[in-house]
């Protein structure tokens, strides 16, 4: 019962990757396996992987393993589940060809707990890590599936759960999303996220998309940029005063004058003891008063 499986489903004609194409390989996954194995005392562990058509023909991996029973209401929330995270995805995975998509699956003995509650294991696992802010743990993560147990998804509304007096409001917006609702003007993409405490809103923040591993959240008046859930960058905003222009001096007289110097070399002055050998030598005479 421990063996590890891989189904892949082929695409011949290289389909790009969409909710439908999703829809309906787990619909078929689900046909082709799920429902003509006898799995009454047992639960499936499932891993939904993806090959693009990128030169490299590398496997990608959409979401955590899941442990899963044979229920419809089971597969329907892996459907929910996938299609949350796809909408969080980079261009990549709607821009690229697909070549295959393979479930990796294993069966085990057991049943799978119905109830998707903090310690179900159909719960996404809670991998956000938190930030203080005035006493207050908020959850850092860009997908808020990682803030802990969906409550409820509303297109692209998604209410999570974090604990028993906490949860989050997370509103998704996207360029893509605007266009398909004609609005115009978005051109990045953000969540605007509301944290709920004991029923009443404490804080609004926005987190933007910067790229796979990497967003900005806008807090306050703080501006906090996280690369793998981890603070690399702190702005803080401050309001200053405005700088004052100086005046030009009325009274001040711009007259100058302009002067050219040169250097002169004067020749040098004979000394005292030179001029009274030189009268000696001509025949004059010195008179001095004598004491």
């Amino acid at each position: 019962m421990k063996k590890w499986n891989n189904l892949p489903y082929k695409l011949n004609n290289k389909q790009l990757f969409t909710k439908r194409l999703l829809k309906y390989y787990i619909n078929k996954f689900w046909e082709d396996i799920i429902n003509k194995t006898d799995i009454a005392e047992s639960h499936i562990l499932l891993i939904f992987r993806i090959q693009f058509d990128n030169g490299d023909s590398d496997y990608r991996t959409l979401g955590d393993m899941q442990t899963l029973s044979k229920s419809e209401k089971d597969k329907d929330f892996y459907i929910n589940y996938l299609l949350s995270i796809m909408e969080l995805k980079s261009d990549t995975y709607n821009t690229l060809p697909v070549l295959s998509i393979v479930f990796s699956y294993g069966f085990r003995d057991g049943l799978s707990t119905p109830f998707r509650g903090p310690s179900c294991p159909l719960t996404p696992k809670a991998r956000s890590k938190y930030q203080t802010y005035y006493n207050n743990k908020l959850p850092v993560a860009f997908n808020p599936l990682d803030y802990g147990e969906l409550m409820i998804k509303n297109n692209n509304v998604i209410w999570v759960r974090i604990n028993d007096k906490v949860c989050t409001c997370t509103e998704q917006i996207s360029a893509e999303a605007c266009r398909r609702t004609g609005a115009e003007g978005i051109k990045e993409k953000y969540n605007t996220v509301k944290y709920f405490k004991n029923n009443k809103e404490i804080y609004t923040w926005r987190d933007t998309y910067v790229n796979e591993n990497t967003f900005k959240r806008s807090l306050g008046k703080s501006v906090y940029t996280y690369e793998n859930n981890e603070l690399v960058l702190l702005e803080v905003i401050k309001k200053t005063g405005y700088i004052k222009p100086i005046l030009s001096d009325q009274e001040l007289d711009q007259k100058f004058i302009t002067m050219d110097l040169e250097t002169y070399q004067a020749p040098p002055l004979p000394s005292a003891e030179g001029d009274l050998n030189k009268g000696r030598e001509d025949g004059a005479e010195v008179s001095g008063r004598k004491d």
